[in-house]
């Protein structure tokens, strides 16, 4: 590779000292933590989306509840994406829940294969949300506390029942080691934009 620098001498020193330093563990720090910004970027539009890293939609909710895929009461699932750690090789991405990793499927979506069920042999019990639609006598207008959307509210209903299909994957990150190629693009960019600022600032 051929390169042509003009400039006074001082200034073609400052940029071969970067030229040296590029390849340092500081550098390559600051190289990888930029391309990590990215990927938290990436996550947050799958969230807005509601679409894994390859594009495709996520599965809905089998208990509607008016809220995003993915999205319930707090909120910590989607917000709580972080850097946990920054190196010059690499970065790791990582919720703030530990729960995101039923994400990956669970249940007859999971390594199993296999429904869920009680591990003591009875039925499960747990709460899920439901419309609630008030029944009105007929020529009767409904009553509706304030905020409630539309002729119907929020509640909870219980379920028993003595086995479950579980999750289907719903992704914010690749599986695979080989990145998708939205995900690729964006990565080789955010590393782009970060060299031509390190370099023209020489």
């Amino acid at each position: 590779m051929r390169v042509n620098l003009r400039g006074t001498t001082r200034e073609i020193r400052k940029y071969a000292e970067k030229l040296r330093a590029v390849g340092s563990d500081r550098v390559l720090r600051k190289l990888c933590d930029n391309v990590a910004v990215e990927g938290l970027d990436l996550i947050e539009e799958g969230f807005e989306a509601q679409k894994n890293p390859e594009g495709g939609d996520w599965r809905k909710k089998f208990f509607e509840d008016g809220r995003q895929v993915l999205v319930g009461n707090t909120t910590r699932l989607r917000r709580g994406w972080h850097r946990k750690w920054i190196a010059a090789t690499g970065f790791c991405l990582s919720p703030s829940v530990d729960y995101a990793i039923y994400q990956k499927g669970t249940g007859i979506y999971g390594p199993t294969g296999e429904p869920i069920r009680s591990k003591s042999g009875g039925p499960l019990v747990f709460k899920a949300a439901r419309r609630i639609t008030p029944k009105v006598r007929k020529g009767a207008s409904p009553i509706l506390s304030v905020g409630k959307r539309g002729s119907s509210r929020w509640g909870t209903q219980t379920i028993v029942t003595m086995s479950v299909k579980g999750s289907p994957p719903r992704l914010m990150v690749p599986a695979t080691r080989k990145l998708p190629v939205k995900w690729e693009r964006r990565f080789r960019a955010a590393a782009h934009d970060f060299l031509r600022h390190y370099f023209g600032g020489a």
